[in-house]
């Protein structure tokens, strides 16, 4: 038995190591691709000649954007699954049967459908309903100055609330358990908190 153990790893390591050799071979010699990484800094920043100054470019703006975006929709996130996570522990079944409805819908959906119904769906369809593009665009200059800052341009708030919304609902399915979990495991008593 220890032969054949032996013999069986031995085989494997031979098909790993021919398969990591084909793979090298492949890359270096029939791709033929090389990489220019000095272009990289040209993506980062550029000299915009109008404002006579240094602006973001691509790749500084989505950095920007992604921080935004996962920290407006983080704090929606603990909100909706405190909220959710106290219901799943509620006495009431309505309340019991809704919060599960949620988690176990926002967790069988695939993210990237999630995704594709809010962005195509919400900021295409509820919120021009809604006004949002109205109420953004109505503002003060200095007040559309500091959306910018903290959330989104003008153009681009909707899409933004959009992807905040979708982040936050599936975070918050995740929240919501472990909030429920952390609940469930205190031990029914008389209501003073113990040292363990």
């Amino acid at each position: 038995m220890l032969c054949g153990n032996i013999l069986l790893e031995t085989v494997v390591s031979c098909v790993v190591l021919a398969c990591v050799t084909a793979l090298a071979y492949r890359i270096t010699v029939t791709i033929h691709y090389r990489l220019n990484w000095g272009v990289i800094p040209q993506y980062l920043f550029h000299y915009d000649p109008d404002q006579g100054r240094w602006v973001a470019n691509i790749l500084v703006t989505g950095l920007w954007t992604t921080i935004r975006l996962s920290i407006w929709s983080s704090l929606l996130a603990a909100a909706f699954g405190l909220f959710m996570g106290v219901m799943r522990t509620m006495d009431r079944l309505f309340f019991r049967l809704v919060s599960l409805s949620y988690v176990e819908l926002i967790r069988n959906i695939p993210p990237l459908v999630l995704v594709f119904i809010f962005y195509f769906f919400v900021s295409d369809q509820i919120m021009p309903i809604l006004g949002v593009d109205e109420f953004i665009r109505g503002r003060t200059p200095v007040v559309q100055k500091w959306l910018a800052i903290l959330v989104a341009s003008p153009a681009l708030f909707t899409s933004f609330v959009s992807g905040v919304i979708t982040v936050a609902l599936f975070q918050g399915a995740y929240i919501a358990e472990i909030v429920r979990a952390g609940i469930q495991s205190l031990k029914k008593g008389s209501g003073r908190l113990r040292p363990v």
